[in-house]
């Protein structure tokens, strides 16, 4: 968006606990000093929502379980996103270069276009990528997360553990490595 923007939205007797700042153009959302974010028990009916609009957006990272939705979808040149934990990130990009990370439980789920997508899986999350279309794309799983992943020119994968890349797209230029029961196959 041209006007850029953060608001807040959560029960009334956390919002004041929830710090947002912006750090060397980082834009940090976190409780303050002696909070216990794990001591919170939002539930089904209790939640944090945070709205950022922003001019550009070059990395988007998630640590524990919270979850990130791109609404209105991400258009930039480079964009770096990672989850950590259990949160989960849904949305659609439109980017040159995107560099996606799972660590541990979480999913992605991304639809829209990239040139060039990079793919990196530690642990049971699944990346799922079939409505986002890429030229070339590598992926690495390691562990029993799964990826599913549409390109029309290159994939490079490789899966140590059992987790899968489930492909898609016209590639002719397709090399993998596996090491570990997982598949690398075309849907």
């Amino acid at each position: 968006g041209s006007n850029e923007s953060v608001k807040v939205e959560a029960p009334s007797d956390v919002i004041d606990k929830i710090i947002t700042e912006v750090q060397g153009g980082v834009l940090k959302i976190y409780s303050k000093k002696g909070t216990n974010w794990d001591s919170w028990s939002f539930g089904r009916s209790r939640k944090m929502i945070v709205h950022v609009v922003a001019k550009d957006m070059t990395s988007i990272n998630v640590a524990g379980s919270g979850d990130v939705y791109f609404k209105e979808g991400i258009t930039t040149t480079s964009l770096k996103l990672k989850v950590v934990g259990s949160g989960d990130m849904l949305g659609k990009v439109n980017a040159k270069n995107l560099d996606s990370s799972i660590s541990g439980s979480g999913d992605m789920k991304l639809s829209g276009r990239a040139d060039n997508s990079r793919v990196n899986v530690v642990g049971s999350g699944d990346f799922t990528a079939r409505d986002l279309i890429t030229i070339n794309t590598e992926v690495h799983i390691a562990g029993s997360g799964d990826a599913t992943i549409n390109a029309s020119n290159k994939i490079e994968a490789s899966v140590s553990g059992s987790g899968d890349v489930h492909y898609t797209g016209g590639a002719k230029n397709i090399s993998s490595s596996k090491a570990g029961s997982g598949d690398i196959e075309r849907i």
